[in-house]
């Protein structure tokens, strides 16, 4: 059985053995790839509460992992790293540290919305998405995007000139 999403593993987790026996019977080829297990210890178990105070993120609890979203996403077609369930998962999980390896790849959501469309659970994950990106700009890990810069200059002027 292959491991399919091999690139969400750390590297150091993954042993693999060229021959392979077990109580006397070969089992090399695909079961020749054990993954060590992972223990958690440096979660928030806040941070789905505080994701879900920004717009679009308010159903991430709502996340049965069935991958819908992953699967119906145009990103995800053109870059394997974008996944929408993955994040959506270590959200509900609270490890904001895996988040932050893949901070720079959450801005691509397109907002084509066919995530939101076809999940069954109605988690909205293209907001989840906005969400967390807008999460990683409120605390300083990502820029201002030109959207917020646009917002703030906008509501600027709206207090000032009145319109």
């Amino acid at each position: 059985m292959a491991i399919h999403e091999k690139t969400l593993i750390d590297a150091d987790r993954i042993q693999t053995s060229d021959n392979l026996v077990l109580d006397g019977v070969d089992v090399s080829g695909h079961w020749n790839t054990m993954v060590l297990p992972r223990y958690l210890t440096n979660y928030d178990t806040d941070f789905a509460r505080q994701i879900r105070t920004f717009a679009g993120g308010e159903n991430v609890h709502r996340c049965w992992q069935c991958g819908s979203c992953t699967n119906s996403c145009t990103v995800y077609a053109q870059n394997t790293d974008f996944n929408p369930r993955y994040w959506i998962y270590l959200t509900n999980l609270g490890l904001k540290a895996d988040i932050l390896k893949d901070k720079d790849i959450i801005w691509t959501c397109v907002s084509c919305n066919r995530c939101t469309n076809i999940c069954p659970k109605d988690v909205k994950p293209e907001g989840v998405m906005k969400a967390l990106a807008h999460w990683l700009e409120e605390e300083g890990h990502t820029p201002e995007s030109r959207s917020s810069i646009f917002d703030n200059e906008f509501l600027g002027q709206v207090y000032e000139t009145g319109r």
